[in-house]
């Protein structure tokens, strides 16, 4: 019974003057905060005590702490936190009467401080995911000018983005004498990039497929299907329709790792370019916030 009733005694002498306004939610009421601060309620080594008020702040909470000490405050000092996150702040104020318990005690009344404005919670990393396709044309590709097609699955975090994509080059025709030449492309790609400004992404793209050559009216000209590697630059520029649909923009410049080459006979009669060029129009779909 005595030891009940001297742990009373204790308990009640660290109970702190802290009190919530109305319309605040989620935060303890005095006794709550005692047993959360324990001996950090207590009154300090002058005999000052620390009164706390909680109150709305634009969204957030606002935490005032004044010592008193003989009805006089000594020091005030203001927790600001962006969220109404009372939890994040009851931790904020325990730290702040360690902190005071550090101080040397003040032997005066003095002006009250700055507030104190708490970080606000990281916001999370904005995620997307961009379906697009549409037409392309090209130069230098193949053994001449051709048009073809993309599509592409991007995914966005933040700034970055990585790109998988396929790719379709219809065929392109090299006149030769009396006979001619002709390849298609088809493959895959995939890129990393980051958005640079606005809504312009650049990336470095890898592509990787197959071409198919043939010929006309060429003696001892066979038909073929070779490697086709490629990297390069790809520059996009999206216009949003709406919230969900965009119109991209696309530009690509190409290093070729393998050219196809056409024999007939003894003799190279065509060979792609070591360098090319393509140019889309898009329509994409967004999902997701990455691409806001």
């Amino acid at each position: 019974m005595l030891s009940g009733l001297l742990t009373l005694a204790v308990a009640a002498l660290a109970t702190p003057d802290f009190a919530v306004d109305e319309g605040v939610r989620g935060c303890p009421g005095a006794e709550g905060f005692a047993a959360k601060a324990g001996e950090r309620a207590a009154p300090f080594a002058d005999g000052s005590t620390m009164r706390i008020r909680v109150s709305a702040n634009d969204g957030g909470l606002r935490a005032g702490l004044v010592r008193l000490k003989d009805g006089a405050a000594l020091g005030e000092r203001t927790l600001e936190l962006a969220t109404p996150d009372c939890e994040r702040l009851v931790q904020a104020i325990l730290l702040a009467l360690d902190l005071a318990r550090l101080e040397p005690a003040p032997r005066r009344p003095v002006p009250a401080t700055g507030a104190l404005a708490l970080a606000p919670e990281p916001a999370p990393l904005p995620l997307g995911v961009r379906v697009e396709g549409g037409g392309s044309a090209s130069v230098g590709q193949a053994f001449g000018p051709s048009v073809g097609g993309q599509a592409d699955v991007q995914l966005r975090a933040g700034a970055a983005l990585l790109s998988l994509g396929f790719f379709a080059d219809a065929w392109s025709t090299q006149l030769i004498a009396d006979g001619a030449v002709r390849g298609a492309a088809l493959g895959g790609t995939v890129g990393a990039g980051r958005r640079v400004v606005g809504t312009l992404d650049v990336s470095a793209v890898f592509a990787a497929g197959v071409w198919r050559a043939e010929a006309f009216n060429l003696p001892g000209a066979k038909s073929s299907r070779t490697p086709y590697l490629a990297v390069g630059p790809r520059v996009e520029w999206s216009v949003a329709v709406n919230g969900t649909v965009s119109l991209v923009l696309r530009g690509e410049v190409w290093a070729a790792l393998t050219r196809t080459v056409y024999v007939a006979g003894d003799e190279t009669v065509a060979q792609t370019p070591p360098v090319g060029a393509r140019a889309a129009v898009l329509l994409a779909f967004d999902f997701g916030d990455g691409w806001r």
